[in-house]
C-alpha cells in the first residue's frame, strides 16, 4: 500500500502539479471574495485535489498499468482502494487549505464550516459514482456517463427549485445544517459501498 501511494504521489508531482496550484488560487479567491462566490471558490479549492486521482487513473490506462498490477504482491482490491484513500485524502487537503488561508486571511472561518457539509457532500459523492464507472467502462466512457448523471441531478434541482421555489419552506428544511449533516453521513456510507463494489468489479475484471 506504502508503495503504491508513493507510486500516485510521484506521478502526481510529474503530472499533476496543477491541481495543487489551483486548489491554493481557488483558495485564495475565496478569502479575497469572502463576501461574494465563497461557495464557488471554497467549493472548487476543495474538490480539485479529489479530482486528481481521475488524472492518474488515464495515465494509468494509457501506460497499460492493469498489464503490470496483476504481477504486484497486492490484490487488485487493494490497488482499487488505494485510489479511494487517495481521493478522500485529496478532500481532506483541500479543506484544510481552506482553513490555512481563512486562518492566514484573518478572515472568519464560520462561513467555510457551514458550507463543510455541503463539500462533504459533493466531495464524497463524485468519487463515489465516477470510480466504479471508470473500473466497469474505462475513464473515456464513464465521463461520459458522469456527465449525465451529474446532468439530470442538475436538472432536477433546477426543476425542483422551479416549482417550490427557492425560498419554500422545503428548501429551507432540506438547507438545514441538519440535514446537510445528514447528507454527509450518507456521502460517507456511498462513498464505502461505492469502495466495494469497485473492488469486486476489478477482482473479476483482471483476476
Amino acid at each position: 500500500m506504502k508503495a503504491l501511494l508513493y507510486k500516485d504521489l510521484r506521478m502526481l508531482m510529474k503530472k499533476g502539479k496543477m491541481y495543487f496550484g489551483f486548489t491554493v488560487i481557488f483558495a485564495l479567491f475565496g478569502v479575497i471574495n469572502m463576501e461574494e462566490n465563497v461557495f464557488f471558490f471554497s467549493l472548487l479549492s476543495s474538490l480539485y485535489l479529489s479530482m486528481a486521482v481521475l488524472t492518474l487513473l488515464g495515465l494509468e490506462e494509457q501506460a497499460k498499468w492493469n498489464s503490470y498490477g496483476v504481477l504486484l504482491p497486492v490484490s487488485r482490491k487493494i490497488q482499487t482502494a488505494e485510489k479511494y484513500m487517495l481521493s478522500a485524502a485529496g478532500l481532506l487537503s483541500g479543506i484544510l487549505i481552506n482553513l490555512i488561508f481563512n486562518f492566514i486571511g484573518g478572515t472568519n472561518g464560520s462561513v467555510l464550516q457551514e458550507l463543510l457539509p455541503v463539500i462533504l457532500i459533493v466531495g464524497l459523492l463524485f468519487p463515489a459514482f465516477q470510480l466504479p464507472l471508470i473500473y466497469r467502462f474505462g475513464i473515456g466512457k464513464a465521463k461520459l456517463g458522469y456527465l449525465f448523471l451529474a446532468g439530470l441531478a442538475i436538472a432536477a434541482v433546477a426543476v425542483s427549485t422551479r416549482i417550490t421555489g427557492e425560498n419554500s419552506a422545503a428548501w429551507r428544511i432540506v438547507l438545514s445544517g441538519e440535514v446537510l449533516w445528514g447528507g454527509a453521513a450518507v456521502s460517507f456510507w456511498l462513498f464505502l459501498v461505492s469502495m466495494v463494489f469497485s473492488m469486486n468489479i476489478c477482482e473479476k475484471k483482471f483476476c
